[in-house]
């Protein structure tokens, strides 16, 4: 693959990001919030979590000894210092040394202080959920509205604008929506037929669990929460009791995807390659190799499944072929990051470069595309 098309789809990829308008209004309410102080009510160590952890892996001996002696808390205390200290894992999203923030992210971090959430581009100014975080509200009966909520777009910008500024806040307020959404969303177990048995609280919970754990927007929380977990590791905001806790729901999002592919299309694409990061970036849990497989096989196929001989993704939108690219590329820069780049055959990489070249093939000279 030459650099002239690397050039051309990284010009395309650009042509087809979008960006949400600027949101100017606060309102009072808002801003009394965002001056107030918040009780940070972590829950206590969560035992369960040491189980989850191959407690035989190098550099978790003190782990391992200070949980079998039961003393979780210096076990927690020795695994936030392991991931502190944790060097050989690189994540191909995120450079420390050289973060940048727009200044559209600058803004949806800031407004998210006042609990102003960018959920959709297309409901701008963002909406206010309440000081006490309504995860729930709905304000225009749009779907695409809900979903989103729950993909938290403005949690990365909050950690970029934390590692750029240096300002605790920023981690202060990530740590509590973080909590409390997983507080007032809990994953249930559900059973269409005994639908008609609940009362009308369960039948909302329940609609609500449709919402925030759809596999779709498991699957984006499972990628950036990647990114978040190292902008902020670095705070004192982020406990030992905070780990265990950020921990059994990252290992909760990885295996709500396996249980819950979806069944085609890109959005399995998504779920496949996020499940990738999700064991490449967390190797410690037992079942990250499992989560790496799955992922791995399911891209592996589905590159035969979905692009057409002539490099065509088979939903034939320019928008779904761009994402369909960066999907199998960001998989790929995972794997040469951390080194398992032969999982993936000869065969996915020229269907990649058959990809990228239908798209210079249906572009005119300017690069612009008639559809």
């Amino acid at each position: 693959m030459n650099i002239r098309t690397i050039a051309y789809l990284l010009f395309f990829c650009a042509t087809f990001s979008l960006n949400a308008r600027d949101n100017n209004l606060k309102t009072a309410e808002s801003h009394q919030l965002a001056q107030g102080k918040k009780q940070l009510n972590t829950p206590g160590i969560q035992p369960e979590v040491f189980e989850m952890l191959d407690l035989s892996r190098k550099g978790l001996e003190k782990v391992k000894s200070s949980y079998e002696e039961g003393n979780f808390n210096a076990a927690a205390e020795a695994l936030l210092e392991y991931y502190k200290n944790r060097t050989f894992i690189k994540h191909p999203d995120v450079e420390l040394q050289s973060i940048k923030i727009s200044e559209e992210e600058q803004k949806w971090a800031d407004d998210a202080m006042s609990h102003h959430f960018f959920a959709h581009k297309g409901y701008q100014p963002s909406f206010f959920y309440g000081q006490d975080i309504d995860w729930e509200y709905w304000p225009v009966k749009d779907n695409e509205l809900r979903w989103q909520l729950h993909r938290h777009k403005w949690w990365s910008p909050m950690g970029k604008a934390y590692r750029v500024s240096g300002d605790e806040k920023y981690a202060r307020e990530w740590v509590f929506q973080y909590l409390d959404w997983i507080k007032k969303n809990p994953l249930m177990a559900t059973n269409d037929k005994d639908m008609g048995n609940i009362s009308e609280k369960e039948a909302r919970e329940v609609e609500n669990m449709k919402f925030a754990w759809r596999p779709l927007e498991v699957s984006h929380r499972l990628q950036d929460q990647t990114g978040q977990f190292i902008y902020f590791l670095s705070s004192p905001h982020f406990t030992p009791e905070f780990l265990t806790v950020f921990l059994t729901n990252y290992h909760k999002h990885a295996e709500r995807i396996l249980d819950n592919y979806s069944e085609r299309g890109n959005h399995l694409l998504f779920e496949a390659q996020r499940v990738i990061y999700a064991g490449a970036f967390f190797p410690e849990f037992k079942n990250a190799p499992k989560w790496r497989e799955s992922g791995i096989n399911v891209l592996n196929n589905e590159i035969k499944v979905q692009v057409f001989d002539d490099g065509f993704q088979y939903e034939l939108d320019p928008h779904y072929h761009l994402a369909s690219i960066n999907i199998f590329i960001r998989a790929l820069q995972m794997a040469d990051a951390n080194g398992f780049r032969n999982e993936f055959p000869k065969s996915y990489t020229d269907t990649l470069e058959k990809m990228m070249m239908a798209v210079i093939d249906v572009s005119f000279p300017d690069y612009t595309m008639p559809c």
